[in-house]
């Protein structure tokens, strides 16, 4: 998500900002001006009310190109006199020149700020120019007189300014890190965890100001749902970066340095159409690379960070065998798993093998073995196994939709359970649809379904590992 940076510290800058951004604009008042963008400004405003800023197109149209660099999301420094003094988050892009003239007229050369966006989570700063120069690398003469859109190390070196413990922060939270939030507390939306705590209003991982401590936030609406093993509780939990390759920078570099440092992690959860909760904190124990579709439909690469559930932020009370395990020495660029189930078909017999002599276990064991990455592979292998159709044979129809990945809606479930001293390993689990697995879990005769399921996969393990 790249930062822009906007001056406005001369006369007409300071003008527009107490007009339309420390003052909201009604947009009701300029309802005639909203042409077919009317709509989107009207859902994402506070009660009819917004912070808008715009750009002009500059000599030669050079603005323009930079305009169209930013996305909803991406963050804006304002700047004058020395210092960063505030900062909001883009809610919105339009174009739209009369709005922009009703709003702010004419500069002198006869041109408005018709490349336009609306703010929100607008946050109090006072951030040297010194400060910013160093983080992007900048020259000492650089006073930040024009609209620049950043790359993304350097929006990335700003975003780390943004979330530093010392950062001046004189907008007053209505909580603050003197009330921390409270595990199964929630929160209508982003907007309320904002107003009572301040910082990134939008990230997946953020660190409220005043704290220490690395919140992530988990959407069952989002994009890339994270997967949480109903028997475990260790969540899957996706990196950020929505398109394209990610890498170990803002929320990633985050989530290692919580991983590398053992420190407690907030995990926020919004169900379907739910509100945010607290859930629990966890400790993140592993990551891994995967191959799948970004948000344009194009391959690329994304992390898997394993999150794994503690009593407290206080070491003291977790359990020993969390405390015991070494933080693993990972490499940047990790090789990725393959998510090629025709390979992981062709491969299974031997695939399966390494499972059984690896003996996995359960999730308790103390062995320095990679367990929940492990865990990951031994159901794509399952799913693979499955060729994506219920394994159960007795199954009354697969579900008529799809997931988000375009793929069939199976779960893989362990026949027998782990915490009864089943093996994490492909001959203890079974891929099922969600009508069988509801079978399996509160039915009349999952007893019987159970043996069912052993025999059902001990015949296919045996026929595929003779291959």
């Amino acid at each position: 998500m790249p930062v822009a940076i906007q001056p406005a510290g001369n006369e007409v800058g300071r003008k527009h900002y107490l007009d339309t951004v420390e003052n909201l604009v009604s947009l009701e008042h300029y309802r005639e001006f909203l042409g077919h963008d009317a709509e989107d400004l009207f859902a994402i405003s506070d009660q009819g009310k917004l912070a808008l800023w715009g750009v002009t197109p500059g000599t030669n149209g050079v603005n323009i190109s930079k305009y169209q660099k930013l996305e909803p999301g991406d963050t804006v420094l304002f700047t004058r006199k020395g210092y960063v003094y505030s900062s909001g988050t883009i809610t919105h892009l339009f174009h739209n020149k009369n709005f922009a003239l009703a709003l702010w007229n004419q500069d002198n050369k006869g041109q408005t700020w018709e490349y336009m966006y609306a703010l929100d989570a607008i946050q109090s700063h006072e951030i040297p120019y010194q400060i910013l120069r160093d983080a992007i690398g900048s020259d000492e003469g650089d006073n930040f007189m024009g609209f620049r859109v950043l790359d993304g190390d350097k929006s990335d070196a700003v975003l780390e300014i943004l979330n530093r413990k010392n950062t001046s922060y004189p907008r007053v939270t209505e909580r603050g890190p003197q009330d921390p939030p409270r595990i199964g507390e929630r929160f209508k939306n982003r907007h309320a965890i904002w107003k009572a705590y301040g910082g990134q209003k939008y990230q997946g991982a953020a660190v409220f100001p005043g704290e220490n401590f690395l919140n992530i936030f988990s959407d069952a609406d989002g994009p890339y749902p994270d997967f949480i093993n109903d028997e475990t509780g260790v969540i899957e939990y996706r990196g950020q970066g929505l398109v394209g390759k990610q890498v170990l920078t803002r929320g990633n570099k985050l989530l290692e340095d919580a991983r590398l440092a053992r420190s407690p992690v907030r995990f926020w959860y919004k169900p379907t159409k739910g509100q945010w909760t607290f859930n629990n904190w966890v400790v993140v124990t592993d990551r891994t690379t995967v191959t799948e579709s970004d948000t344009k439909d194009n391959k690329t690469s994304r992390f898997i960070w394993f999150l794994v559930p503690v009593e407290s932020e206080n070491s003291a009370e977790w359990n020993t065998d969390i405390l015991s395990a070494p933080i693993l020495d990972l490499p940047i660029d990790e090789p990725e798993l393959t998510s090629n189930y025709e390979m992981l078909l062709e491969n299974y017999s031997k695939l399966s093998r390494k499972f059984k002599e690896e003996a996995v276990g359960t999730i308790t064991s103390s062995k320095p073995l990679r367990r929940y990455k492990r865990s990951r592979e031994a159901r794509d292998l399952v799913i693979a196994r499955s060729k994506f159709k219920c394994e159960y044979t007795k199954c009354t129809g697969m579900p008529p939709d799809v997931d988000s990945q375009g793929k069939p809606i199976l779960q893989v479930d362990h026949i027998k359970p782990l915490s009864e001293g089943g093996s994490d390993s492909p001959n203890n689990m079974i891929a099922i649809c969600p009508n069988c697995h509801v079978a399996k879990t509160i039915g009349k005769n999952k007893t019987k379904i159970a043996k069912e399921f052993i025999q059902i996969v001990s015949e296919k393990e045996l026929a595929m590992t003779k291959k």
